[in-house]
C-alpha cells in the first residue's frame, strides 16, 4: 500500500473500524496521512510489515496507530513522521500510537519523527495502557515546541500505565526523557543507551529516562547526555516517586549546564512529593 491518504481528515491508507484483520508481511509506505489507523475496539494482529515514510498531519501515530487490544509484533517501523507544527497543536508517537490494552513487541522503531507547537510526547512510540516488550527503538527524535512553552517527554518511548521490559532505546533526541519517559508505569530490564536531551532556555530532566510515579528495576542506563541553558536535573535518570531498585546500572552519562548562573545536578536524581 503506497501514496495513498490524500485527504487530511482521514487518516490512514490502512483503515479499521471495528475491525480485527491479520495484516502480515505487507509494505505500506509514502501515504500522505499515516499508514495504519485502526479505531473503535479494532484489535488487529499486525505482524511481520514494514511500514516506513507516512506521514500525517493528525495527531496521533504516523506510521501506526491503534486504540484497542491490538498485538503490534515484529514490524519495522522506519522514517514516519506526525507533523503539528500549526499553532497550538499537540503530538503523540511518531511512528506508532498504541492504547487501550495493546501489545508492542519485538518490533523495531526507527529514525521517526514528531513535531508540534505545543507539546510531544514520544519520537518513536507513545504507548497508554498496554505492553512494551523486546523491542529496539533507535534514532526517534522530537522537535522543539514552536511556542517555547511546551513539552517535550520521551525521545524513543513515552509510556502511560503502561508495562515497559526488555527493550533497547538508543540515539534519541529530546528535553525530558531521551530514551524514555514514564509516567504510573513498570520499567525493568531495559537499556538505555547513548540518548540525548538538550533544551534553550529551559531546563532538562533525564537524558536517559525519567519517570515519574513508576518503578524502575533492572535497567542499564549509560552514555546518555544532558545539555541546557538553564538546569539540569538527572543526566541520566530523574525519577520522581517511585521505587529504583534491583541493581540498575547508571554509568557513563553526561551533563552540562551553559549557563555560569547554573549548575548541574547529579547524574541520578531521586525525588519525592512531601
Amino acid at each position: 500500500m503506497a501514496y495513498g491518504g490524500s485527504a487530511a481528515s482521514i487518516q490512514g491508507a490502512v483503515r479499521l473500524n471495528a475491525a480485527s484483520p491479520y495484516i502480515h508481511n505487507s509494505t505500506i509506505r509514502h501515504n500522505a496521512n499515516g499508514g495504519i489507523y485502526a479505531y473503535n475496539n479494532s484489535a488487529p494482529r499486525i505482524e511481520g510489515n514494514t511500514v516506513t515514510d507516512n506521514r500525517t498531519t493528525q495527531e496521533r501515530g504516523g506510521g501506526i496507530y491503534v486504540s484497542g487490544r491490538a498485538k503490534v509484533i515484529g514490524n519495522t517501523i522506519r522514517n514516519n513522521t506526525v507533523d503539528r507544527s500549526a499553532c497550538c497543536n499537540e503530538g503523540y508517537g511518531g511512528g506508532l500510537y498504541a492504547t487501550n490494552g495493546a501489545e508492542v513487541r519485538a518490533n523495531t522503531i526507527v529514525n521517526n519523527t514528531l513535531t508540534a507547537y505545543y507539546r510531544t510526547y514520544g519520537g518513536g512510540l507513545h504507548v497508554d495502557g498496554g505492553t512494551v516488550t523486546d523491542n529496539i527503538i533507535t534514532g526517534n527524535a522530537i522537535g522543539p515546541s514552536n511556542c517555547g512553552c511546551g513539552h517535550a517527554r520521551g525521545g524513543g518511548l513515552y509510556a502511560n500505565n503502561s508495562t515497559v521490559s526488555g527493550n533497547t532505546t538508543t540515539a534519541q533526541d529530546s528535553v525530558a526523557g531521551g530514551g524514555l519517559y514514564a509516567s504510573g508505569s513498570t520499567v525493568s530490564g531495559n537499556t538505555v543507551a547513548d540518548n540525548t536531551s538538550t533544551a534553550n532556555n529551559t531546563d532538562v530532566w533525564g537524558g536517559g529516562i525519567w519517570a515519574t510515579n513508576s518503578n524502575l528495576s533492572n535497567n542499564v542506563v549509560s552514555g546518555n547526555i544532558s545539555v541546557a541553558d538553564d538546569s539540569v536535573y538527572g543526566g541520566a535518570v530523574h525519577q520522581q516517586n517511585g521505587n529504583f531498585t534491583g541493581n540498575t546500572v547508571v554509568v557513563s552519562n553526561q551533563l552540562s549546564v551553559v549557563s555560569s548562573a547554573r549548575q548541574p545536578s547529579d547524574s541520578l536524581r531521586l525525588t519525592a512529593d512531601c
